[in-house]
């Protein structure tokens, strides 16, 4: 059986989708981590398109907003409020914060009191 090939593109674009499986079948879980990660790296991008970056801050802030806050649980552990309050960055400063105290009936945050 003779592979006809007929064009130069068509060989180049079979011997990329043969590299891509070989690696895939090669590193596979480092394959899907690689595309996950470039997944959400473009979803943010997305996301967070005409949000400035706020160094001092380390996020992103949307420009045309006036009023900024912050969305805290218990992933981000103990957080100095007296800091918070005192961050202030080119006329933006937090002003409020959402708080998950429970998750569920039974789960209260023990950060919360």
């Amino acid at each position: 059986m003779q592979l006809r090939i007929t064009s130069r593109k068509k060989f180049t674009v079979l011997l990329c989708a043969l590299g891509l499986i070989s690696i895939v079948a090669i590193y596979p879980r480092q394959t899907v981590n690689f595309f996950y990660s470039t997944a959400i790296q473009i979803k943010d991008y997305i996301h967070f398109y005409g949000y400035r970056p706020v160094k001092s801050f380390a996020i992103r802030i949307p420009a045309s907003y006036t009023i900024h806050g912050i969305d805290v649980s218990r992933w981000q552990e103990r957080i100095d409020w007296q800091r918070v309050a005192k961050m202030r960055d080119n006329g933006i400063r937090l002003q409020f914060a959402f708080i998950k105290a429970t998750e569920g009936e039974k789960l209260v945050d023990p950060y919360f009191s």
